[in-house]
């Protein structure tokens, strides 16, 4: 088992356990379009359990990594695009903080696109390029994937409300990026 990018390299990687075995959707998943799933941890249960709850949406376009807390629980509506030839859900514990976190990775894999070789750019930004160059064409087009901004201009940053405020925010938000600023005066 790998260890994750997160984790410090120093860490005994021995100690992380699986929890339950990896869930495997395997093609069709035209009719699982729309999936449910809730983690609900905690030690009375013995590790993690799914019910059909929805509390928050999520649309599975690339891999999806969440940490609970243990006795946490967060409910989670997945939708699944229909490109998706299969989905991987493992979860794991690391038992490496006072207290233990769970770790669920979501692995989609996705349908290749039916583009012929020779035909077509192989990237977005070539795409971009290309329409650029052409007579009366527009370098933008629609792009499918979307990204999380989290800009924050604050005061004093290391008080410890601000800190658990923070963390807090940035756990249940999950921005691709975050652009923290100090105000001193």
């Amino acid at each position: 088992m790998e260890p994750l990018p997160s984790l410090p390299k120093n860490l005994d990687v021995e100690n992380v356990k699986q929890v339950v075995s990896k869930l495997i959707l395997e093609e069709p998943l035209s009719h699982l379009n729309q999936k449910e799933w809730t983690f609900s941890i905690s030690p009375q249960n013995g590790g993690v359990k799914s019910s059909e709850h929805v509390l928050q949406n999520v649309t599975l376009k690339d891999s999806l990594s969440m940490t609970l807390e243990e006795n946490g629980e967060r409910r989670y509506f997945i939708i699944i695009p229909s490109k998706t030839l299969r989905v991987v859900i493992n979860v794991r514990v690391y038992p490496f903080t006072l207290i233990y976190m769970y770790t669920i990775l979501i692995i989609p894999t996705l349908k290749e696109e039916d583009i012929p070789m020779g035909k077509g750019p192989s990237h977005t930004l070539l795409t971009h390029l290309e329409m650029s160059l052409k007579q009366d064409a527009r370098s933008t087009m629609p792009v499918d994937s979307r990204m999380k901004v989290l800009l924050w201009n604050c005061r004093g940053c290391n008080n410890p409300d601000f800190k658990r405020i923070f963390k807090s925010i940035v756990e249940w938000n999950n921005p691709s990026i975050i652009c923290l600023t100090e105000t001193i005066m």
